[in-house]
């Protein structure tokens, strides 16, 4: 909807603006960290349990890996 890119866009344009990492890399997380970061979140129960289909680490891994 048009407020929920409203408020996307808001976010993107802050984090720009405050010059905060925008990107695992610029946190100096490599990407030979993702098998640990996605054994992580698939031991997070209390997110996984909500979501409405299964979640794959292959599925976990494609997500991270968008965000380098």
């Amino acid at each position: 909807t048009e407020k929920s890119h409203a408020l996307v866009t808001y976010f993107t344009d802050l984090v720009q603006r405050l010059a905060l990492p925008s990107s695992l890399q610029q946190l100096g997380i490599e990407k030979t960290h993702l098998p640990d970061l996605v054994e992580g979140a698939l031991q997070v129960q209390r997110l996984m349990k909500n979501v409405p289909a299964a979640v794959k680490a292959d599925d976990v891994r494609d997500i991270y890996l968008t965000l380098f």
